[in-house]
């Protein structure tokens, strides 16, 4: 039996005579007890708990090697948007499956052309929907907006006044 704290009172700490009994309960049947407070430990127990636990040492290695990637952009992708080719960015949105990294790259590129193109391709009715809400997406982290620029439901191009509000906004990029 395992057991796994939900609430505490004491600042994500859970109080003493809690965790004893947790503690306690989980022993009795051969379990472990989490703090719900360390989202990571609950997945890699449950994780663990699901392939075995004579996998833990597998499941450690793999958050390691996903902590590893954490931040990590593509060279390839860190090129395309570098050179901010507006046709080899089209192309590479109008991918079935947009690349991820990509997206990331553009979104953190903090470039004034950049930007620029981005506002240039959600105008563009020839981009695919996924296009479209990869461009959207990474403006809006770009220009640190609080509200979607693409409709997820319906996505459709800039209109010609949000676009150049936009463009506008880009200018505050290096």
């Amino acid at each position: 039996m395992h057991a796994i704290i939900t609430s505490s009172d004491l600042g994500g700490q859970p109080e003493r005579d809690v965790l004893r009994s947790f503690q306690r309960l989980a022993r009795a049947g051969r379990g472990t007890c989490v703090n719900a407070e360390r989202d990571e430990t609950i997945l890699k127990q449950v994780l663990s708990l699901a392939v075995g636990a004579e996998f833990r040492d597998n499941v450690d290695k793999v958050f390691e090697l996903v902590a590893e990637q954490e931040g990590k952009i593509a060279t390839r992708a860190l090129d395309l948007v570098h050179r901010a080719d507006l046709a080899e960015l089209r192309r590479e949105l109008s991918r079935s499956v947009v690349d991820d990294d990509v997206v990331e790259a553009l979104a953190r590129s903090n470039r004034r052309q950049v930007g620029k193109l981005l506002v240039e391709l959600l105008r563009d009715k020839e981009l695919p929907a996924n296009g479209l809400h990869a461009a959207g997406w990474a403006l809006q982290r770009l220009l640190a907006l609080g509200e979607p620029l693409v409709d997820p439901e319906k996505p459709v191009v800039l209109s010609d006044e949000r676009a150049e509000r936009l463009l506008e906004m880009c200018k505050a990029l290096r």
